[in-house]
């Protein structure tokens, strides 16, 4: 019992709650607060768990972002530096073509 009281008393201290210290009622059943300790032991647990769950997802999901960023900034340029290149190559077949034209002219 005394170990499932440390926990709680860790878990409140954890979230910043603050307690009263009261004395225990002498009409409160132990078997009946430690069936109850029990259930929410077994509550904070799965809540613990959970959040850490979702901090590693929430973790994975900022660094897909992150990856997503750098991707989508590299794309980005490589279709400016795309568009330059068919620019100068539509420059060099129309050179290429007025040249041929010249010579095709003088033969």
């Amino acid at each position: 019992m005394s170990r499932k009281l440390r926990f709680f008393k860790d878990q409140i201290n954890k979230a910043g709650i603050m307690t009263s210290h009261t004395a225990l009622q002498p009409e409160i059943d132990l078997e009946d607060l430690e069936i109850q300790l029990a259930e929410h032991e077994h509550e904070l647990i799965e809540m613990n768990s959970n959040s850490d769950k979702l901090r590693q997802s929430y973790n994975e999901l900022l660094e897909f972002k992150i990856v997503l960023q750098k991707v989508s900034l590299r794309l980005t340029d490589l279709e400016a530096t795309l568009d330059v290149g068919l620019r100068h190559r539509k420059k060099v077949l129309a050179s290429v073509g007025e040249h041929l034209s010249d010579w095709m002219n003088m033969v």
